[in-house]
């Protein structure tokens, strides 16, 4: 299809991730690309807190671009600053929470540290959401459906869930199976 057929589509991108080193200093070729394709606005997701000021201003540099505050599980190895954190979140183009969860697909970071950042990040968004802040939370789950279903937490009361190729269909498909440790 020509890409001047697109702009009568409305679309907006809930998922990407454009503060990674391969669209630096290209933004807004991006940016001009996708609204040429008929975007209207994205979600940037974060990885980790060090990458947190960076991505809001981003989002402040650009009205089609909102961002999440959250540490990937690929990035549970990396430092946590989780007053970086709370200050991304109440950005006021924060949208949501993450991208949390587990990965299975790598062996590295280790499994059990995923389960345990995953579980520090669940308890710090459950204080913050009772203080106020309440956003939905974007799931990253590859490979570990079983071990991630809404069930097992209270705090993920309104899911965004970004569930990679790979991963298992439904969660109630998902937890009928046991997938990794």
């Amino acid at each position: 299809m020509a890409a001047s057929a697109y702009p009568q589509r409305r679309m907006f991108d809930t998922h990407c991730h454009l503060t990674f080193d391969c669209f630096e200093g290209r933004i807004d070729r991006v940016l001009a690309d996708a609204k040429a394709a008929g975007v209207r606005g994205c979600i940037s997701i974060a990885t980790t807190t060090d990458g947190l000021p960076g991505l809001t201003a981003l989002a402040d540099a650009h009205p089609e671009i909102w961002c999440s505050a959250g540490v990937h599980p690929l990035y549970s190895d990396r430092p946590i600053d989780w007053d970086a954190m709370l200050a991304a979140a109440r950005h006021p183009k924060c949208v949501a929470w993450g991208e949390l969860g587990l990965d299975h697909h790598y062996d590295q970071p280790d499994r059990s540290l995923q389960r345990q950042v995953l579980e520090d990040q669940l308890a710090k968004i459950e204080t913050w959401s009772s203080e106020g802040l309440q956003k939905p939370v974007v799931i990253h789950c590859r490979f570990c459906a079983a071990r991630i279903s809404p069930a097992q937490s209270s705090t993920i009361a309104s899911w965004a869930g970004n569930t990679p190729a790979g991963s298992a269909g439904s969660w109630r498909e998902a937890s009928r199976r046991s997938v990794g440790p």
